[in-house]
């Protein structure tokens, strides 16, 4: 993998687990807008309008799992945050 394709790369998890953290937080929001549909394809629709995110980041959000919203595993998902971002400002 090159430098570029590197840097992409960690790029694209970094906004993966910022939109985790973004669930974490306003997980009454983004659970009372998955009760409220009738499909995948309308709870895909209704977390890419609350969260202002595309298809992918929005699918990454109704496959988490209900165990990834707790303290600690917050806790470690900016953990990877702050480390990536450390990685990232290293490559650029």
């Amino acid at each position: 993998m090159t430098p570029e394709e590197e840097l992409q790369n960690q790029r694209e998890t970094l906004m993966i687990l910022e939109v985790i953290i973004q669930a974490i937080d306003r997980h009454e929001e983004v659970f009372q807008a998955i009760e409220n549909t009738e499909s995948h394809v309308e709870a895909l629709a209704a977390l890419k309008e609350l969260l202002g995110v595309g298809d992918m980041r929005a699918r990454v959000v109704l496959d988490m799992q209900v165990r990834r919203f707790t303290v600690s595993e917050r806790r470690n998902v900016e953990e990877q945050i702050s480390l990536l971002k450390q990685e990232i400002g290293a490559l650029d």
